[in-house]
């Protein structure tokens, strides 16, 4: 999020919450909490709790924006699995890069589902979600490795070698 983003965040909450106060220096201070949240996602979880309450601090926004994402991750998961396939079968030593890049991906994925409302929320509690569109989400196919069979290799070297392992 960028400060004209606070900005216009703070003014969509001073509408729906015209009874909050808000000064020039509020979208300053709003920034500095959540600068690091998606702007789509910062106001999806503002509105679910504006529409729940009269005021709306940071924190909240915040605590909403976690249960979203906690709620969506297992479901794009495993459409990565499902579309990109799940871990290598052999970790290697690119393993820990994989994994922080998998990671990467999902919470990427996941900020992208929720503010491009590809994700469905139930209507009571934030945290069940009904259904993920993955349509509209850029999951790309990628080629399957081969299967890696360590045991097999080894029965054939042997055999070929006439030693036993």
């Amino acid at each position: 999020m960028i400060k004209t983003e606070a900005a216009a965040l703070c003014r969509y909450l001073q509408a729906c919450c015209p009874q909050q106060k808000f000064d020039q220096f509020t979208s300053d201070a709003w920034f500095d909490l959540l600068a690091d949240m998606p702007f789509g996602l910062a106001k999806l979880a503002a509105q679910r709790v504006a529409s729940r309450q009269p005021f709306v601090s940071p924190s909240e926004i915040i605590a909403t924006a976690k249960a979203m994402r906690k709620a969506v991750d297992p479901h794009i998961t495993r459409l990565l699995d499902e579309t990109e396939g799940a871990a290598p079968a052999d970790p290697d030593a690119d393993w820990i890069a994989w994994c922080k890049a998998r990671r990467e991906r999902v919470a990427y994925l996941v900020d992208l589902a929720i503010a491009t409302k590809a994700a469905t929320f139930g209507d009571e509690l934030v945290e069940q979600v009904t259904a993920v569109d993955a349509d509209r989400l850029p999951l790309e196919p990628k080629p399957q490795l081969p299967i890696v069979d360590r045991k097999a290799d080894i029965v054939q070297i042997t055999e070929r070698t006439g030693r036993s392992a």
